[in-house]
């Protein structure tokens, strides 16, 4: 009786996509110990010619798996080593077989004529329970190209295949298939950072998202730092879990509350997990002690996994630097336009849409009105980081006709922003009702505030236009 020979199996990949290859390797191995896998970050000998090593071994292969990622790559060398497999094995070895796992819109074109698999990734329904998604993911997977490739792996070679019925274990097939799809789609996570890999950023591990997503869920969300944003953020933490991140932050911003950039962080992940859409871009930035720069956060890219995990990729990118050396003076109207423009349309008027729809009970209003404190605490936090609450800076900006109106909105302010938290902070004290504060809240924010943000947003406006027309002419004016 012939003893069955071994199996051996070529990876061919380029070098960032070795994660791939990892869990290719670490699953195909694990059938059966007549499997033997040539991977060149692992099998490649110190002191000896490797381009020999590869020759020899692409001699002895019976299998050459191409890992194709992106047609945009540099795949000159893994074609040569799928050509020079099929030259080594087209007389001495009948039998071996070349094919190629890809992620990619097209398959490559050189082996356009061989068998290729496509490795795609179930996606779970936000709107079913975890039951069914897990019943779905199943009926997936035992569909999917990366399953009958792995069949017709485990029959091979025709005489003593590695399992003469590779259906019947089905089950581990499945979990395979799901482990090796889920791998390219990592990949192609660690590609967006390689290409943004100058930039800060955060990821933010949710576990256990396939279930109903509530507040709650927060517990189980882990932030993970990379060495930049430890730098900008002042930590020397890797990780922490999301409220001790947020505590963190408002800590190191010396404020009462969460800084409105984290508030649309949150938010976002929660429209992603709720509404199982693409949120709005995050509008609000931060400031960072440590570069004396602004920031902003944007979610680059969520990645759901069947585990129901979730993970969110977040890059800081720097905006408007505070030290606008010598036009200063246009980065701080510049900024004081955006703070402005953002106090209308992200607060005041959402606010007045929200008062309008009126509150079943006094907690929900009671709710909404401390919420929206702590929008006002978040925003002034925010505007005070580029200096806009120091009247006296942001007066001597305006020319001197001007100044003792811009003194007198920062004095109006001050006054409406006092009567809106004893509003809302002494509603009980006061005897009033939620009908009754509603309605004040609304005559003020629909009045004097609007009034008061539109004049400043004008006044800062005129004189932006004015200074940039003044220092940067243009030829047929």
């Amino acid at each position: 009786m012939n003893t069955p020979r071994k199996v051996r199996v070529f990876l061919s990949y380029l070098t960032e996509d070795n994660h791939v290859a990892e869990v290719i390797k670490k699953e195909l191995i694990g059938y059966d110990e007549r499997i033997e896998i040539f991977k060149a970050d692992d099998s490649l000998r110190a002191g000896v010619n490797y381009k020999t090593q590869l020759r020899d071994s692409l001699n002895d292969s019976d299998w050459l798996l191409l890992i194709y990622t992106n047609q945009n790559k540099d795949w000159q060398w893994p074609i040569f080593e799928g050509s020079y497999f099929l030259a080594a094995n087209s007389t001495e070895n009948e039998d071996s077989r070349l094919c190629c796992l890809y992620d990619s819109d097209k398959r490559p074109k050189p082996f356009s004529d061989y068998q290729s698999y496509k490795a795609e990734v179930y996606k779970p329904k936000l709107d079913d329970d975890e039951q069914i998604n897990k019943y779905a993911s199943k009926e997936f997977y035992h569909n999917s190209a990366l399953f009958k490739f792995l069949v017709k792996f485990l029959s091979y070679p025709d005489e003593h295949p590695i399992r003469s019925n590779p259906l019947k274990c089905q089950d581990n097939l499945i979990a395979s298939a799901s482990r090796i799809a889920e791998a390219f789609l990592e990949n192609r996570s660690n590609t967006v950072e390689k290409q943004y890999f100058y930039l800060p950023r955060l990821e933010l591990t949710v576990k256990n998202t396939a279930e109903q997503w509530c507040d709650e869920g927060w517990l189980n969300v882990n932030v993970l730092f990379d060495s930049k944003s430890q730098m900008l953020l002042q930590t020397q933490e890797s990780s922490m879990k999301w409220d001790e991140f947020k505590d963190y932050i408002v800590r190191v911003a010396g404020i009462g509350s969460p800084p409105l950039w984290l508030l649309q962080l949150e938010e976002s992940v929660n429209i992603a997990l709720t509404a199982g859409r693409n949120p709005a871009p995050l509008t609000a930035l931060f400031y960072s002690q440590e570069t004396k720069r602004f920031y902003r956060p944007q979610l680059s890219r969520v990645d759901k996994y069947l585990n129901g995990n979730s993970k969110f990729f977040i890059m800081l990118v720097e905006q408007l630097p505070s030290d606008f050396k010598k036009h200063e003076d246009l980065g701080f109207l510049l900024s004081g336009l955006i703070s402005g423009g953002r106090f209308k349309f992200e607060f005041i008027d959402p606010l007045l849409v929200r008062l309008a729809k009126g509150f079943r009970t006094d907690s929900k209003f009671d709710e909404c009105g401390q919420s929206m404190l702590d929008q006002i605490v978040s925003i002034e936090a925010e505007a005070a980081q580029h200096g806009l609450l120091d009247p006296a800076a942001m007066i001597e900006v305006f020319p001197e006709k001007d100044r003792r109106a811009i003194q007198a909105l920062y004095d109006e302010w001050g006054e409406v922003r006092a009567k809106i938290f004893a509003l809302i902070s002494e509603r009980e004290n006061n005897h009033k009702t939620v009908e009754e504060v509603v309605a004040e809240l609304i005559n003020m924010l629909s009045g004097k505030v609007s009034a008061l943000n539109i004049k400043f947003m004008r006044k800062a406006t005129d004189v932006y236009a004015r200074l940039v027309m003044e220092r940067f002419p243009l030829e047929d004016e």
